[in-house]
């Protein structure tokens, strides 16, 4: 039980760096672009990445 806890875990982690990645890349191409929208999907993007690393 506790190997799969810190399997868990250590599968929440990649998840969260994951969300992170992709959130970066969102700000680099909104930011080129000053797109209203995309700034905005960044924003989003931010903020669920903050609620799974609060999670994991």
């Amino acid at each position: 039980m506790k190997r799969f806890m810190v399997n868990q875990g250590y599968t929440d982690l990649v998840q969260v760096e994951g969300a992170i990645k992709m959130a970066q890349q969102l700000i680099g191409d909104a930011s080129m672009k000053m797109n209203e929208n995309q700034i905005e999907a960044v924003n989003q993007a931010m903020l669920q990445a903050k609620v799974q690393y609060q999670k994991a």
